[in-house]
C-alpha cells in the first residue's frame, strides 16, 4: 500500500513558483486516498506474492483523474507528469496496459465493493449537511426517502475497425453504452458497454442494468435512510433496506418502487 507522504505539506496556491499543472486534480486524488477508495482498489487489486513498483490501485485511481481532466486515451495518462513534483514518478504507459489486464472478473466485483462502501461514506456526508441530502422534487413535492434512476442508452460513434463497433440504430458505426445514473447524485451507478447493434430500449437490458445499479446504490441509499427497491421481473430478492414510503407501499406488488426514467437513447 502506498502512503500518503505525496500529500505531506500540500499547499494549494496561486501566486507561486511552485506552481504545476492539472492542480486541480489534487483534491480528488488527496478524497481518494483519505476516504478509503484508493486503500479499498488497491487491496482490491493485490496478488499474494506480487509486489509491483506503481500500486495497482492508485494506477487506477489516477486513470480515473485523467478521464476526469479530458484524455481520451491510455497515452494521455502521461499528462499526470505536470503533477510529478508533488506525487512522484508517472508509471508508463505499458504500465498502465498492464494494470487493466490484471482486472479479471475477481478483481472487478472487489473493486465494485470498494466503491460502493466510498458511495456510502460520501452519500452519508451529503445526508449530513444543514441541508441534508439532495431530494428531488417532481411537481412541487420533494420526493423524500426516494432515490432516482435514470437510464439513458446514448450512440458513441467510432472508427469501424474499434472492438464491438456496429452500426447503430441512428447510422453510424459506434456503440450504444446503457448508463444508470442516480438523479439525485449524478452518480453513475453503473454502465453497460453494449455495442453499436444493440437498441435503446431492452427490456432485457434495462432489467439487468437496474439491478446491477440497485446494488451498487441500495448501501449507500440504507446510510441516507432511503428506500432503493425494484421490484419489476428479474430484481434480486437480496437486496433489502429501510421501509418503503407510504405512497410507495400504496403502488402494490410488481410496480417499480424506485422511481425509474427509461432510456431516451439520446
Amino acid at each position: 500500500m502506498q502512503s500518503t507522504s505525496w500529500a505531506d505539506g500540500l499547499e494549494l496556491i496561486d501566486d507561486d513558483d511552485r506552481l504545476v499543472g492539472f492542480a486541480g486534480a489534487l483534491p480528488l486524488r488527496l478524497l481518494a486516498e483519505r476516504t478509503g477508495l484508493r486503500a479499498g482498489v488497491s487491496a482490491a487489486m493485490a496478488r499474494r506474492g506480487f509486489d509491483p513498483v506503481y500500486d495497482r490501485g492508485q494506477v487506477l485511481i489516477d486513470l480515473a483523474l485523467t478521464q476526469i481532466l479530458g484524455g481520451e486515451a491510455i497515452s494521455d495518462f502521461q499528462g499526470l507528469r505536470h503533477l510529478a513534483p508533488v506525487i512522484g514518478a508517472v508509471p508508463s504507459n505499458p504500465t498502465v496496459w498492464r494494470s487493466l489486464s490484471e482486472v479479471g472478473q475477481p478483481q472487478l466485483n472487489r473493486i465494485n465493493t470498494a466503491v460502493t462502501s466510498f458511495r456510502q461514506h460520501w452519500w452519508g456526508l451529503l445526508a449530513a449537511r444543514p441541508e441534508g441530502f439532495p431530494w428531488l422534487k417532481v411537481a412541487g413535492r420533494e420526493l423524500t426517502g426516494i432515490t432516482v434512476v435514470d437510464l439513458d442508452a446514448s450512440i458513441v460513434f467510432a472508427a469501424s475497425d474499434k472492438e464491438n463497433a456496429q452500426p447503430t440504430y441512428k447510422g453510424g458505426i459506434g456503440f450504444c453504452p446503457n448508463l444508470a445514473t442516480c438523479d439525485n447524485t449524478d452518480d453513475i451507478l453503473a454502465i453497460d458497454p453494449r455495442p453499436g447493434g444493440a437498441t435503446s430500449n431492452c427490456a432485457q437490458d434495462n432489467i439487468a442494468l437496474l439491478d446491477l445499479a440497485r446494488c451498487r446504490g441500495c448501501r449507500a441509499a440504507t446510510a441516507v435512510g432511503c428506500w432503493c427497491a425494484w421490484t419489476g421481473p428479474g430484481s434480486p430478492t437480496t437486496c433489502s433496506n429501510t421501509s418503503p414510503p407510504a405512497a410507495a407501499r400504496r403502488a402494490g406488488p410488481g410496480s417499480s418502487r424506485s422511481a425509474g426514467r427509461a432510456p431516451t437513447g439520446r
